[in-house]
């Protein structure tokens, strides 16, 4: 780089200040190597056409001209805030509109690379700059980049230019515009550079000599350090060149009059001044004051006087913010409505008739001969009399067991089969739609979402300008919605292919969701099902229909206005088909048709072929017509002549999306059957009118031999396209169905394009067929981003980005309030039983649907109709008569059947109410001694033999130590488990203790030199000692112990505490002890059962849970400024196996959201503390490990995310992560006695609190806080797209090892003594009295039954890996997974 100073030729070093970057001494040349940089990029891009990736390509650039070392050649502060600002600018000012696309790009690149690669993890910090200030209009220009880049050479540029301009988003720091100069300085370079001979020449000018040099003319002295001399003559030189200049420039002013109570003398004086301020700038200034008078005029109402039917249009200001102050009145006001609306728990008004239910004792209802017995209707029960003895005997006999199933067997059976129903669900009342899908969507809503706006539940139809009533809408507001069978009240999402329009893409309900107030429908290049592309469509069927109406929808359409391929459309059809599934639309779709003719019939053709090939037909005919015969199935209803009305599944599209001439457009359509002759529908002036012919015409096709259409073609907002500037635009259709006066009006861009008149489609002589109608059918939304050479006949697969999203604002139905028709079954078009009746017999949501009148079931339930078991359980005293006389109830056989009744009740009742209660006040509590497992017996079966027996608080700790202040609030907290070593000779192998093992093996995965033996570790002098000695075993020189308490002891949030005597000594370095924990699901050591695992704590389903953290090479922020022994890359994770993506029936150990997604679980670790030497003095790291990982490993290291207690003693560790982990650390000074050499004891320790928000970790050294991280810490990171990481949430173990490893640091191999002791004098657990949360198996966090599942990755130390190593599979994601296979 040419911009930055050299090195000093002089003793001491330079410090450039902060004029130096505003200078032409470094603006000039930085302007100068960003050419070059643009140049030589432009060069290396045209010779790799075609690029493959071009990022890579500008990052070796950026590297080989040595940009990567330009933050490191200015490292004092003030001078670094003038040199970031300033070489932002350079760049930003070569981003404006009149630069070349490509320069633009290339600058673009630079700009974020600079930007994020400031440097952030030195110690101590080197100053950097948070935002980049740029001027609106180059910012706007910047936001249209992506879509410019259209020429097929800079095509490929689009992606990553769209990315960094998000990467950027957050950073941009909006000034005005360019020509206000915003910038200080207004104009670059501020100071220009000239050299001593140019100096001379410009004071030689203003004295007026001809030059500086000495009058003898002879030879200039020899260049050096100028004498005192040198520098008095030089300075007086240059005064009297001013002096001259201002002789030669000065003028002379009139005075101004004085005041009456001075002189006349003062004001005789005359003043003499320079010429350029003698004459005030008096025209800009008063210009100036006229825009200010104009603005004040325009933005100050009191200024401006009050709004008159005289003034109104002149203070445009002034009206202006009369109707903003109007628009916030009646906002706050539509904010108390929706607030009173939603204290209402269902919402609903005190009149049911706003609920369109018809709740009346004057309407009948099908199931009313039920519950609404008449006595004047006898039927069989005549002369029925409840008085009678033997009704006496069965209401007493009967008692007790009543008794017995009203307290003990009602509430079990209530439990079991109760439904909670709402007024929320689908179009049928109390929640359940009409697949008999009950919704668990929380925050459900009626058919009106409560988040659409007080002012549009009204609107104008486009045709006749009438007030009609919203009745149906979706703002998709609810972040992160799923559309899985039963997950929605209204929508419903398709898992199939569409191969009826050939489509490329596989239908995956993965594929929708709702995310930053819209539905997005995202097409992506992930094969599945031998299809190429994964994207999806929602429908309503079945659940919300409508009759008549109008529909509109708010739409960002996918890819680039002028890109041919995908086929994202909004459409709607007739209930009794449902869209891709074809048996339910043979002989149904597109027919809209209700006369009994040739047009019913197959290939519409009673005698063969048609005449005109033109209008042969494949159809089968319609399968439901008029035609059908009196008895066959149909689904009704029946005209007047007892013929069935013809039924069928009829389409009209809201809009189908497309380019056309290089420009984006929107066909829109109504498809027919039968067919006109040719294809041909009435396209005449009295048939059709299109708005604005300059906009929309009609469409060329007009059918084929499966339909019949009439469209419009439409060109649409070009920037309400997802790469034309990811706007949106308004698409609807409004239509009235039937006959006579029946039409379908569509919208595009908010406006009418086009109308038809159902007389378009009127009767054809030609091919004797009657008329068509508008259709009367209820018709069900679609909403589907599709990909197919069927609809455009190209699919542009080398200009397609993928992937590729359909945005849907907001979906809405108004209705004329006098014929609101919003049912998928209504009386005039049924569907219900039609359905139902051809639905998979199969289908559980069908078996367990019915209707509510029993005759529908075959069942006809009602008193007037005698059955032939009435005798059984009807008695008729006189008929029964002979065989009851004499009776007496008081029998033998009578006592005995009531004391044997009497004997089950009582058995009955004690066993329901009795036994509980009993076993409660008699059972004995068992102590908590042993593992996490009642009774000393530990998770792995082990009976402890331990002498002096003791619980999980050894009997040996001090009464004072048994509670304790905590660091943090204050509260007292209680000892839930201590150990103190007290007793001598303790071994730790496998079944020795109660609460620890050791293990026998080398800690293979962090390359330790040593072997971990369980003889290296016993009590002594009441400490645990932990021995390192040079003794050789298994390949290894060294040998040392790690012991743990895996799934024996384990605790989630609290405080742990140990007090600890390091090894060695404290200025020599290569001892590696450690006290940490690690989450209970993985086994430190066991590398199979933490493949997946460790460090992960996450409960998000997106990019971090999966391979590289990465999906399809994207973010790109996971490829780049990563681990550089790696080549950059930012992680080496397989992914998180046990994720909240896992897919539902696969190998997981729970729980479960209520969303039904599973909780993320992991093997999260936390270092209590590692000793190291740090500037030769003895230190520990106390740390947190995470994954998945920020950008570059940064977290968010800011003060209200971390604090220090002491900066003298504690600093950020300047080591973040690498590929297999992110590091949130502090470096703390120990005690320097609390050593081996020394023999004394220090207390470092930890207290959390698990989870999200207020959760945190304080890590605690020589007994008083160290430092604290706070959750936000580690929160979401929208670069690498992954989401905020919990304080970890999982049962941690605890884990005490003596290591040596230079993985960790260097080791001195000459000065280190052997052996060398780790000592232990205590560890003691304490956590907060009011919840306390122990135990290895918790229910929020079960371990138990996935450790036995999967064992030998727990027990056998020589499994590394999960899948080449154990031979099992990792559960599969639903992000690039297929879960229903």
């Amino acid at each position: 780089m040419s911009t930055a100073a050299g090195p000093s030729a002089v003793r001491g070093d330079i410090t450039l200040q902060p004029s130096y970057f505003t200078s032409s001494l470094y603006v000039e040349p930085l302007r100068e190597d960003i050419s070059n940089l643009v140049n030589l990029f432009a060069e290396r891009y045209v010779e790799t056409w075609p690029p493959n990736q071009p990022f890579t390509l500008f990052k070796r650039l950026w590297s080989e001209q040595g940009w990567c070392w330009l933050h490191f050649k200015v490292l004092d502060a003030r001078a670094r805030e003038a040199f970031i600002n300033v070489t932002h600018r350079l760049l930003v000012e070569r981003l404006a509109d009149g630069e070349p696309p490509l320069a633009r790009v290339v600058v673009l690149f630079a700009l974020y690379t600079f930007h994020l690669s400031q440097p952030a993890t030195q110690n101590p910090p080197i100053y950097s700059v948070g935002h980049i200030a740029i001027p609106i209009d180059i910012y706007d220009a910047l936001l249209s980049l992506p879509s410019s880049l259209t020429n097929p050479e800079l095509l490929p540029l689009q992606p990553y230019t769209t990315y960094v301009l998000k990467a950027l988003e957050e950073a941009f720091h909006i000034l005005p515009r360019t020509e206000l100069r915003p910038y200080k300085p207004s104009i670059l370079p501020r100071e220009l550079f000239v050299t001593e001979e140019h100096e001379s020449a410009v004071m030689a000018a203003l004295a007026g000599s001809a030059t500086m040099s000495n009058a003898g003319g002879g030879v200039s002295k020899k260049k050096g350090r100028p004498s005192r001399r040198d520098k008095q003559k030089k300075a007086k030189d240059a005064l009297a060149a001013l002096e001259k200049y201002l002789e030669k420039n000065t003028t002379t002013l009139a005075p101004e009059p004085p005041p009456s109570s001075q002189s006349t003398a003062a004001a005789d004086r005359l003043l003499t001044t320079h010429r350029m301020v003698a004459h005030p700038p008096n025209a800009t200034r008063e210009q100036y004051r006229a825009y200010k008078a104009e603005a004040l005029g325009m933005l100050d109402p009191h200024g401006a006087g009050p709004i008159t039917e005289h003034t109104r249009g002149v203070n445009a200001g002034q009206e202006a913010l009369q109707r903003a102050n109007d628009a916030v009145l009646a906002r706050l006001k539509m904010i108390d409505e929706m607030a009173a609306e939603q204290g209402l728990e269902f919402n609903l008004s005190p009149d049911p008739r706003s609920w369109n239910s018809a709740i009346a004792p004057g309407i009948a209802e099908d199931d009313d001969y039920i519950h609404n017995p008449d006595p004047r209707k006898r039927g069989k029960d005549r002369d029925w009399n409840i008085f009678t003895w033997r009704g006496g005997l069965v209401v007493i006999s009967d008692r007790p067991q009543a008794y017995v199933v009203a307290s003990a067997g009602y509430p079990i059976i209530s439990h079991f089969t109760q439904h909670k129903q709402s007024n929320n669900g689908g179009f049928n009342v109390g929640g359940i739609n009409a697949s008999g899908q009950i919704p668990t969507f929380i925050g459900g809503y009626g058919l009106i979402d409560p988040e659409t706006p007080q002012e549009v539940r009204t609107k104008k139809d486009y045709v006749n300008g009438n007030d009609w009533q919203l009745v149906f809408s979706d703002e998709f507001n609810t972040p992160g919605r799923t559309f899985w069978p039963g997950d929605d009240p209204y929508w419903e999402a398709v898992d199939l292919h569409y191969w009826q329009t050939g489509n490329l893409e596989w239908l995956d309900p993965t594929a929708v969701t709702t995310k930053d107030g819209a539905l997005e429908i995202t097409m992506s290049e992930k094969p599945k099902n031998g299809l190429n592309y994964t994207s999806s469509m929602i429908t309503t069927w079945n659940k919300f229909c409508f009759q008549g109406g109008m529909l509109e929808v708010n739409v960002s359409l996918p890819g680039a206005p002028n890109v041919v391929g995908l086929w994202p459309a909004i459409w709607t059809m007739g209930n009794l088909g449902r869209a891709g599934y074809g048996a339910s639309l043979e002989g149904m779709w597109p027919y809209s048709y209700d006369t009994c003719d040739v047009g019913t019939v197959k290939n519409q053709s009673l005698g063969g072929v048609p005449d005109n090939p033109a209008t042969f037909s494949w159809l089968p005919g319609q399968k439901l017509s008029r035609c059908t015969c009196p008895g066959a199935s149909h689904p009704g209803p029946l005209h007047d002549d007892g013929t069935y009305v013809g039924r069928s599944a009829p389409e009209i599209d809201v809009f189908e999306g497309s380019s056309g001439g290089g420009i984006g457009q929107v066909s829109q359509s109504a498809q027919w059957a039968p067919f006109d002759y040719n294809h041909q529908y009435q396209n005449g002036s009295d048939y059709i009118d299109i708005a604005d012919s300059s906009i929309t015409s009609l469409n060329s096709y007009t059918g084929g031999s499966y339909q019949e259409a009439s469209s419009g073609v439409s060109n649409t907002v070009q920037t309400a396209w997802e790469l034309g500037g990811g706007g949106y635009s308004i698409y609807g259709y409004q239509y009235e169905y039937g006959f006579d006066d029946a039409y379908i009006t569509w919208v595009s861009s908010g406006v009418v394009s086009w109308s038809l008149k159902q007389s378009a489609v009127g009767p054809s002589d030609k091919v004797d067929i009657g008329q068509r109608l508008v259709s009367v059918e209820p018709m069900y939304i679609i909403i589907n981003l599709g990909i197919s050479e069927g609809f455009g006949g190209f699919v542009d697969v080398a200009h397609l980005v993928f992937p590729t999203t359909l945005r849907v604002d907001y979906v809405r139905v108004y209705q004329d309030p006098n014929n609101i028709k919003t049912s998928c079954d209504p009386p005039d078009a049924p569907t219900a039983t039609y359905i139902k009746a051809t639905f998979d017999i199969g289908q559980v949501s069908v078996q367990f649907s019915l209707s509510p009148d029993p005759t529908s079931w075959g069942a006809y339930l009602t008193p007037d109709v005698p059955e032939s078991d009435d005798y059984l359980h009807n008695p008729d005293p006189r008929r029964d008569r002979k065989n009851d006389q004499g009776g007496n109830i008081f029998t033998y056989r009578g006592t005995t059947n009531l004391g044997c009744l009497l004997i089950l009740a009582v058995g009955t009742v004690t066993l329901f109410a009795g036994y509980p209660l009993i076993s409660h006040f008699t059972k004995k509590s068992q102590s908590r001694a042993g593992g996490f497992n009642l009774g000393g017996v530990n998770a792995s079966g082990q009976i402890p033999s331990l002498i002096g027996n003791y619980g999980m608080v050894d009997k040996h700790t001090p009464t004072e130590a048994r509670t304790k202040t905590d660091y943090v609030n204050g509260k007292t907290l209680e000892l839930i488990f201590s150990d103190e070593f007290e007793v001598e000779g303790r071994t730790f192998w496998p079944g020795d203790d109660p609460y620890w093992e050791a293990v026998d093996m080398h800690y293979w995965s962090t390359n330790n030199l040593e072997w971990l033996d369980p003889t290296a570790i016993t009590t002594k002098n009441g400490s645990l000692e932990i021995t390192m000695t040079q003794k050789a075993k298994n390949g290894l020189n060294f040998t040392s112990g790690m012991m743990t308490t895996w799934n024996k002891f384990c605790f989630t949030g609290g405080l742990v505490e140990a007090s600890v005597s390091l090894p060695g000594t404290n200025n020599i370095m290569g001892f590696w002890p450690a006290v940490w924990m690690m989450g209970n699901l993985g086994r430190a050591g066991y590398g199979a059962s933490l493949d997946g695992m460790w460090p992960y704590t996450y409960d998000s389903c997106d990019v971090g849970t999966l391979a590289n953290q990465t999906k399809n090479g994207l973010p790109i922020a996971a490829t780049e400024n990563g681990d550089p022994a790696y080549g950059d890359v930012l992680s080496y994770q397989p992914g998180q196996r046990l994720s909240r993506c896992t897919c539902a029936g696969s190998s997981h150990p729970g729980p479960m959201h209520q969303d039904g997604t599973y909780v993320g679980r992991a093997a999260p670790e936390i270092d209590i503390f590692e000793a190291t030497i740090t500037n030769g003095m003895g230190a520990v790291s106390q740390s947190g490990q995470w994954a998945p990982y920020n950008h570059q490993y940064l977290w968010s290291n800011t003060t209200d995310n971390y604090s220090i207690k002491n900066e003298t003693d504690t600093f950020l560790n300047s080591y973040l992560g690498g590929v297999y982990q992110q590091a949130t650390s502090a470096v703390s000074y120990t005690d320097q006695n609390a050593y081996e050499e020394t023999g004394g004891y220090a207390v470092y320790g930890v207290q959390y609190k698990p989870g999200f928000d207020d959760a945190y970790i304080s890590w605690i050294n020589n007994n008083q806080v160290a430092w604290t991280l706070q959750a936000g810490g580690v929160g979401a990171d929208s670069v690498t797209e992954i989401s905020a990481r919990p304080i970890p949430q999982e049962p941690m173990y605890l884990i005490t090892n003596f290591g040596m490893s230079e993985n960790f640091g260097t080791v001195d191999f000459a000065n280190l003594p052997f052996p060398s002791i780790m000592r232990i004098d205590w560890i003691r657990v304490y956590q907060d009295p009011d919840n306390k949360n122990y135990g290895c198996d918790p229910d929020d966090f079960p371990t138990a039954a996935y450790i036995e599942t999967y064992l030998p990755a727990y027990t056998n130390p020589n499994l590394t890996t999960w899948v080449d190593d154990f031979g099992q599979v990792i559960p599969k994601n639903s992000l690039i997974d297929d879960c229903s296979s």
